[in-house]
């Protein structure tokens, strides 16, 4: 069962909250554009404390562009702080956000944008995307993928584990023929194994196809 939540209410951003085996999950879609005054940024900063900050839901993550182009996320910290400059300042309350609540991050390396510079025909390489969660053992793996459309972001793509494995393969199992291996014969397989020609040369492979050779 999937609902959409009016979360983030005219912001470009979205909230799905999700009945999975485990519970109730949320997943937000976040944008935190660079041109949002300061009062539109406090606005999303509050929704984002919202979300995570909401107990019915057994975990919560929030993808997205936050354009948080001067915090490193290896040491977790603000790059080149300056309490004088507004970019910074507001960088720093959402990481300070971050901190506050406790949530992990997925990236800390990895280059997500990727836009050449027409002035000066460098490319410049970022990391503006990334992924917010409550819980490290429900992700299970990431990739960066190519663009979607003229976007210069690379798309990031995750495997959450928030199906328990035994309901995902109730109905497969119930009906699949599966072998049972504690009645093997064991000595036969012994007996068997040591009536094989063991003492291969090179050119004993030469005509044989694979299987053969197996």
């Amino acid at each position: 069962n999937i609902e959409v939540r009016e979360i983030f209410k005219s912001l470009d951003s979205v909230a799905v909250s999700l009945d999975c085996d485990l519970g109730k999950v949320l997943i937000g879609c976040v944008y935190r554009s660079p041109s949002l005054n300061k009062k539109q940024d406090f606005q999303l900063l509050r929704f984002m404390k919202d979300i995570f900050k909401d107990e019915k839901y057994i975990a919560k993550f929030c993808y997205g562009d936050y354009n948080l182009s001067h915090v490193s996320w290896v040491s977790g910290t603000i790059v080149d702080n300056d309490s004088t400059n507004e970019t910074f300042v507001r960088q720093k309350r959402y990481l300070d956000l971050v901190h506050e609540l406790g949530l992990s991050w997925l990236l800390t390396t990895e280059t997500t944008r990727r836009r050449l510079n027409a002035t000066t025909g460098t490319l410049q390489e970022s990391l503006l995307d990334q992924l917010f969660f409550t819980d490290e053992s429900l992700v299970n793996e990431f990739k960066l993928g190519p663009h979607l459309g003229k976007s210069d972001h690379a798309t990031l793509t995750t495997e959450l584990n928030v199906s328990h494995p035994a309901n995902l393969e109730e109905n497969k199992a119930s009906n699949e023929e599966r072998r049972c291996w504690s009645k093997v014969d064991a000595e036969e397989i012994l007996k068997w194994s040591q009536e094989l020609e063991w003492d291969f040369q090179q050119d004993d492979f030469e005509d044989m196809s694979v299987n053969d050779m197996w």
